[in-house]
């Protein structure tokens, strides 16, 4: 499905819907026209974390709790997720976009923005080299993309919503609003499950009605109100983050990254449980920097809650660093940050970007320093003899991490 001509609208969005039974279909090509979702089965509060298609169409939703998708559907599937594959798929995703643009900011998940400015003399009007590029995806990777292609991120988002599973919507410049205006504001970005409720209280369904509040009716919806206002209106300057997702040992804006992710026995909200994890998933990723002689100028944490809502921070060190002792604390100081909500936490994950040749130094001052440097280098030499098994964190022994790359 198409909109109208497109001249400057060059916002290309590319969302596998639900990419992580996408990819399951890919791996197992008996599983497409049935029912399946991915989840961990088995766990107390198991929730479904992505949905096929055809469960889709019988009423399965992404965060729904599994028993109640399974009493939907009696004949339903479900998958446990395997993090390390997705990864790869996110990974040939990137590649392929690369090939297009130079800006392309990766999300995760089966997301990505490419920003077409300028590619026409190679790749001609900005809906030809869109099509070129889901034939890629396609060939790439058998997976199938809805596309979605406007002058701004939050219209060329909701153009792949409108097109799930896999249409194409493109929007042409000043056609935004009228876009928006007749769409469920259900479609639009922020728009979450309790302020649905909050905007139906005030008669507002469409995304329409949500542009036409005046700046005090904004206000009621919260501290985000006029910025959802201004979305409804197609109003959006935010800029592509090239590389905000890197993925692990990828060059994209010249940052490699390093990326880990520890998947709890069982979602917690303990914030000291939560940060015994964190260091458990930060001690193993400080050894790996260090045996691969690198530093890091930047932490990026991420928490995925049960409901499969993500939330993340970023810390930035003054001087690139590669000790145990100052990645845990800045993990320390930022895993506040990043909880602001009282639902239970099924995974973290960080990403180390950054990465430049460590100097020799560690990052560390004071009158201790070298019997501080002293003991980091007795205990790398103990998992360069033993293994990473050869010294763990108590904490390791209640949550296992799994090493993205």
């Amino acid at each position: 499905m198409r909109v109208g001509r497109v001249e400057e609208s060059t916002i290309l969005h590319v969302n596998v819907t639900d990419f992580m039974a996408a990819v399951e279909e890919v791996r197992d090509p008996s599983l497409r026209g049935r029912p399946f979702v991915v989840g961990w089965q088995g766990r107390s509060r198991a929730i479904v974390l992505a949905v096929s298609e055809t469960a889709f169409q019988e009423g399965v939703r992404r965060g729904m709790w599994l028993e109640v998708a399974r009493k939907k559907v009696r004949t339903l599937k479900v998958l446990a997720p395997c993090y390390e594959v997705y990864h790869r798929a996110d990974a040939r995703l990137a590649e392929v976009a690369r090939r297009f643009s130079p800006v392309v900011e990766q999300r995760g998940g089966g997301h990505l923005y490419l920003d077409l400015t300028g590619t026409r003399r190679l790749f001609g009007p900005p809906v030809d080299c869109a099509e070129r590029v889901r034939k890629e995806i396609i060939e790439a990777t058998d997976l199938f993309p809805a596309l979605g292609l406007a002058s701004a991120k939050v219209v060329s988002k909701v153009g792949t919503r409108v097109a799930r599973p896999s249409g194409f919507i493109a929007v042409p410049r000043g056609e935004e609003r009228s876009f928006l205006a007749p769409l469920d504001v259900s479609l639009l970005p922020g728009v979450g499950a309790r302020l649905l409720t909050r905007l139906h209280l005030l008669r507002v369904r469409t995304i329409g009605e949500l542009a036409s509040l005046s700046e005090e009716e904004a206000d009621v919806l919260g501290p985000y109100g006029l910025v959802l206002r201004n979305r409804a209106l197609g109003m959006d300057t935010t800029p592509l983050k090239v590389g905000s997702r890197g993925l692990a040992g990828q060059r994209g804006t010249g940052e490699n990254t390093l990326s880990a992710g520890i998947s709890l026995p069982e979602d917690a909200n303990d914030v000291h449980l939560l940060l015994s994890a964190l260091r458990s998933l930060l001690f193993d990723l400080g050894f790996t920097l260090r045996t691969r002689g690198l530093s890091a100028r930047t932490l990026r944490l991420q928490v995925t809650y049960s409901d499969g809502i993500q939330a993340h921070g970023t810390w930035r060190f003054p001087t690139p660093v590669s000790s145990d002792g100052e990645l845990m604390k800045a993990g320390q100081v930022l895993l506040p940050r990043v909880l602001r909500r009282r639902i239970r936490v099924r995974t973290l994950r960080c990403d180390l970007g950054g990465l430049e040749p460590e100097t020799g130094q560690l990052d560390m001052e004071g009158m201790h320093e070298g019997k501080v440097r002293t003991l980091q280098e007795s205990l790398d030499r103990i998992r360069n003899r033993f293994g990473r098994e050869g010294i763990r964190l108590c904490a390791d022994l209640v949550f296992p991490c799994t090493f993205l790359s």
